[in-house]
């Protein structure tokens, strides 16, 4: 049996890190969101870390080839104009994470929960189809 999702490894996510300018990054203008999937018999699970988010802030689609897509922006708020910050190391702006869910999986009965921080989706996956007996006459 294949797995229900692909995942590109640390490879890929190296891959995705490259091409959202790493500068960008270091300069809080990009965000990164570390992402968790796992799966068993019924569901796919999708954790996220999005704090400092407010649902809002939040989009969640899956396309038609069930390509899950997380986005949203994290908008640096600065305090004041009389404070001098000497250190910013969280980070803020625009992300967009894509992940490949595979085809076994009903997209469209996905249910997603947001609190403390925290995406969760639950992906039902489809029943499995066995195979059916013809009887030879």
């Amino acid at each position: 049996m294949l797995p229900t999702f692909f995942r590109r490894g640390e490879f890929g996510d190296l891959l995705d890190r490259v091409f959202e300018s790493p500068l960008e990054i270091e300069r809080g203008r990009g965000f990164y969101p570390r992402v968790d999937i796992h799966e068993d018999k019924e569901n796919v699970y999708v954790e996220a870390d999005l704090a400092g988010l407010e649902q809002k802030d939040i989009k969640v689609e899956v396309d038609d080839d069930n390509v899950l897509k997380l986005s949203g922006e994290r908008e640096y708020k600065k305090e004041s104009e009389n404070k001098n910050c000497h250190r910013v190391e969280r980070q803020y702006g625009r992300f967009e994470r894509s992940f490949a869910l595979g085809q076994n999986v009903e997209a469209d009965k996905a249910k997603a929960e947001f609190k403390n921080g925290e995406l969760k989706l639950t992906i039902p996956k489809k029943a499995e189809k066995k195979p059916r007996t013809i009887e030879i006459k």
